[in-house]
């Protein structure tokens, strides 16, 4: 399924000012948005990299 940033927010439980982080971080985006056009990204791309994310960073705290 394709979302735009702000369903894409709602999906994960993020603001959209969150997502915009996350892609500099690495998250996936199908199109990056301009103006006039949203950003597209695919939700099981964007949830496969978000939970290896996560992953990460508990890793990275020693949670696990």
């Amino acid at each position: 399924m394709i979302a735009n940033r702000k369903e894409m927010a709602e999906i994960i439980g993020v603001t959209p000012s969150t997502i915009d982080t996350f892609v500099e971080k690495g998250a996936p985006c199908i199109e990056k948005g301009k103006r006039g056009v949203q950003s597209q990204y695919d939700t099981a791309s964007f949830v496969r990299w978000y939970i290896e994310y996560k992953r990460d960073q508990l890793l990275n705290q020693g949670h696990l």
